[in-house]
């Protein structure tokens, strides 16, 4: 089972809002920022005599060797990063190496700095400067304050290079999620560091931004693109966001960053859930239950050749937050409080795409309050659709019950069209005790009977009965049709989460 490494999760939005030629013909020679120079005699000057005692103070040691910044161009940057693909990936057995080379390329172009790890050396690209200042509509991109951020916090990577040897802690992985927890804590320490910093020396303004550019979407992208691009965004700042937040939680519960920094390089949380829930990874639980056998155990029950799994990925609190943000926010909060773990299965290609979503709880309380927001945020998706204004039109939608008489649940048919396109989108959410399923098939021929073919087959291996899969008896037609009170099983209001993730807009985000 091969799936894609999280970064590659940004190719797609670096592909819609930026690209390597466009940020390459805006390099330049020695380009000017309005307080200041990028250019490197210049940069390594002020940030000795500005920035680095502060930074040390923060760090709780000298540096002492100098920090050296060098200035190169986004070419350069694709280059350095792709020279060392091979020590970040190249041992991980769960991930597609062909697709991570093309969306590390893809995603290099738009770093603002790197530390070149063979020597310790910070890369400042200017272009992407000036690209996220016409991206984000931010004069604060070309400012001296904002670089200023962003050296310190490519300076504190050196400092974790030379105390922790980042070469050797990142590399050698084989599995993603490990990859995933060590990344959070070198760029979760990373920010918290800077945070501090920025605060001594008066540049919160420019850590804000920083933080922005890093975790948002620009005000510009489409309506109809941002749900499953905003997805993909959470993902790709976890290390940032959600790795400074466990850094925090770590040093306070140490009493000392310098301490906190220690553990986390020497015992890095092995599980996004942990960098999420900094509270499991301080005390872990008795009997966690690893919900990743069962997840493989679904994998295997797909049997379509064409289309097989190319993705198995544990889904972490800040995807889920963003997928289902359009829920009642209390109760998003009592959901992902009493979640212990959800993972995602996509099968398909660009066009065609089935995705699964598998979640436990820890009480039925859970499930049941998954299935209801699933609902909800599915109608209003719905209501999304319906407005003149969007690209992706609604031709017919159907909601019923569980298709299977002894599980609580709900089914939603729908025919969207989009740049001309028809395409057929079948959904099911089903739970049962501490459990919730949902399947959906987009734009995929005969969807519906594969789904549940598949899922008479499937379930058995996760814990549900056979008796339980019973096919319950057909609705009448136009019974269920946009019928928000049809539903008795809390399912009235259905949804599937992976709709956010590309699914009920399969046809056009995966294009």
């Amino acid at each position: 089972m091969r799936r894609s490494l999280w970064l590659a999760c940004a190719s797609a939005l670096v592909l819609t809002l930026t690209s390597a030629d466009a940020l390459q013909a805006q390099d330049a020679p020695r380009p000017q920022v309005a307080e200041g120079q990028f250019e490197a005699e210049a940069i390594n000057d002020h940030f000795k005599e500005h920035l680095q005692p502060a930074l040390e103070r923060a760090l709780g040691r000298p540096f002492g060797e100098p920090v050296v910044f060098e200035v190169t161009t986004s070419q350069g940057m694709v280059d350095l990063v792709l020279s060392e693909f091979e020590l970040v990936t190249g041992k991980l057995e769960d991930v597609d190496q062909e697709e991570q080379r093309a969306a590390t390329r893809q995603l290099a172009a738009g770093l603002l700095g790197k530390v070149r790890v063979k020597d310790g050396v910070v890369l400042i690209n200017p272009a992407t400067f000036r690209v996220y200042r016409q991206l984000f509509q931010e004069e604060g991109c070309t400012k001296q304050d904002f670089l200023d951020v962003v050296l310190i916090h490519e300076a504190t990577h050196v400092a974790q290079d030379r105390a922790h040897g980042l070469g050797e802690f990142i590399g050698g992985q084989q599995q993603l999620e490990g990859l995933r927890g060590r990344m959070s804590v070198v760029e979760g320490h990373a920010q918290l560091v800077t945070r501090r910093v920025a605060k001594e020396l008066g540049l919160e303004r420019a850590f804000a931004l920083l933080v922005k550019v890093n975790s948002s979407l620009p005000e510009g992208v489409p309506a109809e693109q941002r749900p499953a691009l905003e997805v993909m965004v959470a993902e790709t700042a976890l290390p940032y966001v959600e790795g400074e937040r466990f850094m925090q939680a770590l040093a306070e519960a140490e009493g000392d960053l310098a301490k906190a920094e220690a553990r986390a390089f020497k015992s890095p949380p092995t599980k996004v859930r942990q960098v999420t829930r900094p509270l499991e990874y301080l005390t872990p639980p008795g009997k966690a239950l690893d919900l990743e056998p069962l997840v493989k155990e679904l994998a295997s029950a797909w049997k379509v050749k064409e289309l097989p799994v190319s993705r198995r990925l544990q889904l972490s609190d800040t995807q889920l937050r963003a997928a289902l943000s359009q829920a009642p926010a209390d109760l998003l909060e009592r959901l992902l409080r009493e979640l212990s773990s959800s993972w995602a299965l996509v099968a398909g290609d660009a066009n065609r795409q089935a995705i699964l979503t598998f979640s436990h709880f820890k009480s039925t309380q859970g499930s049941q309050d998954m299935l209801t927001i699933e609902g909800a945020v599915l109608r209003l998706k719905d209501e999304t659709f319906s407005r003149p204004d969007s690209p992706i039109k609604i031709e017919s939608v159907r909601y019923g019950k569980s298709p299977f008489q002894g599980l609580k649940g709900l089914s939603a048919e729908k025919v969207i069209t989009y740049q001309g396109q028809r395409i057929e989108v079948y959904t099911v959410v089903v739970v049962w005790d501490e459990y919730c399923l949902e399947a959906m098939t987009s734009n995929i021929q005969g969807g519906k009977a594969i789904l549940l073919e598949y899922l008479e087959g499937a379930l058995p291996r996760v814990g549900v009965s056979k008796e339980a899969l019973t096919r319950a008896p057909a609705e009448p037609e136009g019974g269920a049709q946009g019928d928000e009170k049809g539903d008795d099983e809390g399912g009235e209001k259905g949804e599937e989460k992976g709709d956010d993730e590309g699914g009920e807009e399969g046809g056009e985000e995966g294009e």
